[in-house]
């Protein structure tokens, strides 16, 4: 009531409605923006100060568009004005708009004359960093510049590339952002992404876009904990020298290749030069580990390349070996297939597949062993008989029916 008054009061004087109105109203910190809009249609200007960026304000973050239209109405007393700062020295117009306001909001600030450029780099950059993702496209959308650097040479896609911010590098990359810019340090969104993500998609959308990693680069790369599968998209792009590729982080990270399964992923691998034999600290072949984990396509494509089935680990077990005591009926069928020779040969401790298959319970692994070094005639009447105490066990008892 009390604003009412005032608002009657200076309705009545010679100079009208003016600056000092909403002025008063936003000192006093008025919800009655029915009021506001009231003053600005009798005729109230919206002159620079205070009050005028609160009533802006107020209709940009309470989706208030008539109040809106009233105030763009005056657009030759706003068109300098889109660089103050606004919500508490933070946001200008159009920042606030992004942020708080609704889309339509944002269209009539652009059509009145707002410009993206008030959209400050700091600003940018921390919508970037923090997932800010739907004022970040509202930014790309308005027309943004993605080039603005902070004050350590980052672009907007390698700040989103250090922060993690998978979603906004990808609005970045779908809009344009430069992959080959570098910051200060000279290292690139590609760069940290490797180092950063456990997500090979993100290095993988990166190189495709022309991302590269430069030679120097790649010391402090491999000297990090970096998921394995981040490499592939590198390699796949040739971009990894043959020094590195001969490298121990290198190759432990075709062996973790491997392990995953991911066949497309071990075929660029293998492609590039990884070695189909590369065996890990216990002597245990990348093959040895397709067995264990029952990639049986990995396997298949190992074999295809080259892989050799007779190299035995530190214990002196083979790949069969392998099967057999992990109890991978399949994979002991295929290498029984590709070398039956190594169903006799014995371990370090004396211990044959099919021995081995027996201490550790796995009896159809081990029975078909047992068949497969019977002449054919006498397969057909055996079974396998096992002992409780396993280690005990030196062979297959035959129990002819």
């Amino acid at each position: 009531m009390q604003f009412k008054k005032l608002c009657h009061k200076i309705s009545g004087a010679l100079w009208g409605w003016d600056m000092l109105l909403l002025d008063q109203l936003a000192e006093h910190r008025v919800k009655d923006w029915d009021l506001v809009l009231m003053c600005l249609k009798r005729g109230a200007s919206p002159q620079p100060g205070d009050g005028v960026k609160s009533v802006l304000i107020a209709a940009l973050v309470g989706e208030r568009e008539d109040l809106l239209d009233r105030i763009l109405a005056y657009p030759q007393k706003w068109s300098y004005r889109w660089c103050y700062s606004f919500w508490g020295g933070c946001y200008t117009a159009l920042e606030t708009a992004i942020v708080y306001g609704s889309d339509a909001a944002v269209r009539k600030l652009m059509a009145a004359g707002a410009s993206a450029d008030t959209i400050s780099v700091d600003t940018i950059h921390d919508w970037a960093r923090n997932g800010r993702n739907r004022s970040l496209k509202r930014a790309i959308q308005a027309g943004v510049s993605l080039e603005g650097r902070d004050k350590q040479g980052r672009t907007v896609l390698i700040t989103a590339a250090q922060a993690k911010s998978e979603d906004a590098l990808s609005l970045l990359l779908a809009a344009g952002a430069n992959v080959y810019a570098r910051d200060s340090e000279g290292h690139s969104a590609l760069y940290y992404a490797v180092r950063k993500y456990n997500n090979a998609a993100v290095v993988q959308a990166l190189v495709d876009k022309g991302g590269r990693i430069r030679k120097s680069e790649w010391k402090s790369i491999v000297n990090e904990p970096i998921h394995a599968a981040n490499y592939t998209p590198l390699v796949a792009a040739g971009d990894v020298p043959d020094n590195v590729m001969a490298l121990p982080e290198m190759r432990k990270a075709f062996r973790d290749v491997v392990a995953q399964g991911k066949v497309a992923d071990v075929a660029t691998w293998v492609a590039h030069g990884a070695d189909v034999n590369e065996k890990n600290d216990a002597g245990q072949t990348v093959l040895m580990s397709a067995v264990r984990e029952g990639h049986t396509a990995v396997f298949d494509l190992l074999v295809k390349n080259g892989a050799d089935l007779s190299v035995a680990d530190r214990d002196g077990n083979t790949v069969l070996a392998h099967a057999a005591l992990t109890g991978r009926m399949l994979f002991v069928k295929k290498i029984v297939g590709l070398n039956a020779s190594l169903m006799f040969r014995e371990n370090k401790a004396g211990y044959t597949p099919q021995e081995l298959a027996l201490n550790h319970a796995h009896l159809a692994e081990a029975q078909f062993l047992e068949q497969k070094a019977m002449p054919v005639s006498e397969r057909a009447s055996v079974r396998v008989a096992v002992k409780r105490y396993y280690p005990s066990v030196r062979g297959i008892r035959r129990i002819r029916e």
